[in-house]
């Protein structure tokens, strides 16, 4: 063999080693990538349940704290909550009548299965307009109508929900 070729295997090879060594880096990369977001999103999911259990640990109801005043001879409310998460509702004429309490604000509709209100205690139903038997298709109706499960024309469409609690007695 002669240098040249020799100088050329070395080169290839030296060629070879570098392409791997790369190829060890991206996957490397990669790997960390995928660690870093797996971490990231298992540290954002121990923090929204570590926010929930602080959400639940803190009283929704706060009763007010009386002290004696003994200038104007009457009690005095005191150590009042935190005015950005309570809000005062009700008024006491006396110190031991329990109306006044202050409640916790909470930014998000309770129907939404919250952790105030995990199970709804109400029922909702579909409000529909629209009519399923007897319709004609038509090119001149204002409602598109459409075909049901059996093939019937139908303009039956859903235009609200009814909340509430509907108790059944005999």
């Amino acid at each position: 063999m002669t240098d040249s070729m020799i100088r050329e295997r070395k080169k290839k090879a030296k060629q070879s080693i570098d392409n791997m060594n790369s190829r060890i880096n991206e996957i490397l990369n990669e790997k960390r990538q995928t660690f870093s977001l797996q971490h990231s999103e298992t540290m954002k999911h121990m923090k929204e349940k570590e926010d929930i259990a602080r959400q639940v640990s803190i009283p929704t109801i706060v009763y007010p704290n009386y002290k004696y005043d003994e200038r104007l001879c009457i009690d005095r409310e005191c150590d009042y909550p935190d005015k950005t998460m309570y809000y005062g509702v009700g008024y006491n004429q006396h110190s031991d009548d329990g109306t006044k309490h202050y409640r916790k604000y909470v930014n998000e509709e309770l129907e939404n299965g919250t952790i105030y209100l995990p199970k709804l205690p109400f029922d909702v139903f579909d409000i529909k307009r629209g009519q399923s038997r007897g319709v004609k298709s038509s090119l001149f109706s204002f409602s598109k109508p459409t075909t049901d499960a059996t093939g019937n024309v139908s303009t039956v469409k859903t235009v609200g929900k009814f909340k509430g609690i509907i108790n059944m007695l005999n």
